[in-house]
Formats: C-alpha cells, sequence, structure tokens
C-alpha cells in the first residue's frame, strides 16, 4: 500500500480540513505531519489556536490518519487555503442502522448539534463508546434553527454529519427528523433494536 504525508499546522480543524485528509487517504495509509508550536509561530507571526498536543489528539482521533507525527523543523511546509473548499454532495456513507455488530454489544445513542466541533466532542465520543457501538444523532438544520435562533447552525447538517462521522469513536452519525429537545426520539426505536 502507498504511504501518504501531509504535514502542516493544521490548527483550526475544520470540515475541509477533513475532507483533505479523507482524500488523502484513499490514495494511500496517511501519516500526517504537525508542525510544532514554535514552527506555526514562526511562520505566522502567532502562537497556535491548539497546542500541539491538543492538535495531536484530535487527528489520532480521526479515522483517517494511520499515524500522526511531530514534523521535523526542517521540513518545509506549503499551506493550502482550504477556506473556499466545497462539501456539497459529499455523502456521508453510514453503515446501515441494523448493520451487524459482536454479539452482546450495546448501542449506545448521544445527540448534539456539534456546530462548532472540537478535541471535547472527541473525548465525550471516547468515553460514551466505551458503553458500546456509539451512534450520534445530529439536529436536523431545521431544528438547529428552532432551537438556536437565526444564524444556526453554522454550518450545514451534510458537513456537521462528515465531521462526526470522521471520529473513529463512532460507529454511525445520523440526522435527526424529530423537532425539539426530543428530536432524536423518532431515531430511537430502530437505533436500538
Amino acid at each position: 500500500m502507498n504511504r501518504v504525508y501531509l504535514a502542516g499546522a493544521f490548527d483550526d480543524p475544520g470540515s475541509a480540513e477533513l475532507r483533505l485528509l479523507y482524500e488523502a487517504s484513499l490514495r494511500g495509509s496517511l501519516s500526517l505531519l504537525l508542525e510544532t508550536d514554535e514552527a506555526v509561530e514562526r511562520r505566522t507571526g502567532r502562537k497556535p489556536k491548539l497546542s500541539l498536543d491538543e492538535r495531536r489528539y484530535f487527528f489520532e482521533n480521526i479515522r483517517y490518519v494511520e499515524r500522526v507525527e511531530t514534523a521535523p523543523s526542517e521540513l518545509g511546509v506549503e499551506i493550502l487555503d482550504l477556506s473556499d473548499s466545497d462539501l456539497s454532495g459529499f455523502p456521508y456513507r453510514a453503515p446501515p442502522v441494523d448493520a451487524p455488530r459482536p454479539a452482546g454489544t450495546k448501542r449506545v445513542i448521544v445527540t448534539g448539534c456539534y456546530d462548532y466541533f472540537h478535541s471535547g466532542h472527541i473525548r465525550f465520543f471516547e468515553e460514551a463508546s466505551e458503553y458500546g457501538e456509539l451512534n450520534v444523532i445530529i439536529g436536523s438544520d431545521a431544528n438547529v434553527s428552532l432551537l438556536k435562533g437565526p444564524g444556526h447552525p453554522l454550518f450545514p447538517e451534510g458537513t456537521r454529519r462528515f465531521v462526526v462521522g470522521s471520529c473513529r469513536a463512532v460507529a454511525r452519525c445520523l440526522v435527526s427528523t424529530g423537532s425539539g429537545w426530543l428530536d432524536a426520539e423518532p431515531e430511537e426505536p430502530s437505533a436500538t433494536s
């Protein structure tokens, strides 16, 4: 199998960066080389938003990445501008809700908006997945707007579903079909069966 290496700060991970990692992983086993905090500050003139340790933790929990290492200091890093990246039409391929799981494994359901995704969400998913196969149900765009008001969600449900589904601990990610605070209720019978 081919080895693919990507290097950079990856200091504010979002859907465009995760899409880049996904695309790179289709070409081979992906190793991510993260710039040190000092290298980021030297190159950008400011401290990184996330420390190297937090960036490492985040990307070690992304299913497309096989290895995360610190980039050698002499490695020149070319920065890609992903700000105009378009994820429209990018399908999240969840296993079917009735996909087999090992005997005795429970399904665990958690819900949320997951609009501004961060390493705390990853830690929550890790802990929740210790109880069984983790199914995350994200709020639909209409419901997030209803609950949080105008200007929400910040990211459309397809993008949020892709980001959440990129986490190793998540078995599948569904979009709620319900409304209000108990918006995941319609999904629960089929997800827990």
